[in-house]
């Protein structure tokens, strides 16, 4: 329980950071949120959005783990 405890923390972190850096509506967060650990882990290293410094990466973000979702076939947090 505690080495989930440990990760779960190290997870809302990175996801913090992730939001800090590329900014989101809270429903474009809570797609993410719930997606698969896989799908997290791959949306922090492999989203490059082509400009940084944007206000809002709600949209792309969405699009962004839907597609990474579609390809590893998990379909949690997909959407409302």
């Amino acid at each position: 329980r505690d080495v989930r405890d440990v990760r779960d923390r190290c997870d809302n972190e990175r996801l913090a950071e992730f939001r800090d850096r590329y900014p989101m509506d809270e429903r474009a967060f809570a797609v993410l949120e719930r997606a698969s650990d896989v799908v997290q882990a791959t949306v922090v290293a492999d989203f490059k959005p082509r400009r940084e410094g944007e206000d809002d990466y709600s949209a792309l973000v969405m699009t962004f783990v839907r597609a990474v979702q579609s390809r590893v076939g998990d379909s949690r947090g997909g959407g409302d």
